[in-house]
């Protein structure tokens, strides 16, 4: 479930961290993309590999293994509803709308991170708070700096 928060001046708006369990995992033994999923869909790294080819796991960047991915996990008896929506995020999105949204796995060059939340601010450019599985921390950056650094190209989110 998504929630609403204050930092610093900002509403957030998604999740303000992952479940410890999800934390505690060691994304070095798994592709980013993979363990991602897994973080939004709120499934044990174990369940997302069972639906997963391991040729998969190292293409999985594209949206099209994604969308396959994505699409054997919704099929799980009592499983996630997931999906790709057109796109990860958009500025015209009001508080609902971001409660909805995150937190979600969005693919970024050559990596994937969980976006967990939006931050909106008078007078303030938007920040994004994520998760990157590379250093297990959690890290705020304005939107335009995550999109400068990161190339955002699509994410996955839970309905």
């Amino acid at each position: 479930m998504s929630i609403q928060w204050q930092d610093n001046g900002y509403t957030f708006y998604g999740k303000e961290s992952l479940p410890l369990t999800a934390r505690m995992q060691d994304p070095g033994s798994m592709e980013c993309w993979a363990f991602c999923l897994g973080a939004v869909a709120g499934l044990p790294w174990s369940t997302v590999a069972t639906h997963t080819a391991l040729g998969d796991l190292t293409h999985g960047q594209n949206t099209a293994n994604t969308n396959l991915l994505v699409e054997r996990l919704n099929r799980l008896p009592g499983g996630p509803t997931l999906r790709l929506p057109a796109r990860w995020y958009s500025p015209d999105w009001d508080g609902n709308k971001l409660r909805q949204m995150f937190p979600a796995a969005v693919a970024i060059d050559h990596h994937f991170v969980v976006a967990l939340a939006i931050g909106k601010a008078p007078g303030q450019p938007d920040a994004v708070r994520y998760w990157d599985p590379a250093d297990a921390q959690i890290h705020t950056v304005t939107v335009d700096q995550f999109r400068q650094n990161f190339n955002p190209e699509f994410s996955v989110t839970r309905v």
